[in-house]
């Protein structure tokens, strides 16, 4: 039978392998996007992560209803990535600092690290997203003309 700290511990390590898994493809996406951001230093860039608190909304009763999803930021920080070339990789301190950020999420958010298989909003539906800039949410509305 596992214990509650081993259960803990593999819900840390899936958050801080989201993480940093997150962090590195979108360091990657600087690289080979057309459509990325302008690179000011090209040895390093800062990636925002953040974590959203994930609301269903209803969209319309159009084709017998339907829903979307919108976030909004709860915490965010910003993290440097350096790169090798054009491999980017994260530092001793930043690993550090992602394990202690994994470990304090899992406490405080307790995410559900299923994927959702029904319209009803979960009680506490967070997720971790990446991106370029600093922001305050988003939301995936696409009305349907």
């Amino acid at each position: 039978m596992e214990t509650q700290s081993e259960n803990i511990a593999d819900r840390v390590q899936t958050v801080f392998e989201r993480i940093t898994g997150q962090i590195l493809n979108q360091a990657r996406k600087t690289r080979y996007k057309k459509d990325a951001p302008v690179k000011r230093d090209y040895n390093r860039e800062v990636i925002y992560l953040s974590v959203d608190l994930v609301t269903r909304h209803y969209g319309g009763p159009e084709e017998g209803g339907w829903w979307y999803d919108a976030g909004e930021v709860v915490e965010q920080h910003a993290v440097v990535v350096q790169y090798v070339g054009e491999i980017p990789y994260l530092s001793k301190l930043e690993i550090s600092f992602l394990t202690s950020l994994a470990q304090n999420w899992v406490e405080e958010y307790d995410f559900d690290t299923s994927h959702r298989s029904s319209m009803a909003q979960r009680k506490n539906d967070y997720s971790i997203r990446t991106s370029f800039e600093p922001d305050d949410g988003w939301s995936d509305y696409h009305p349907y003309c």
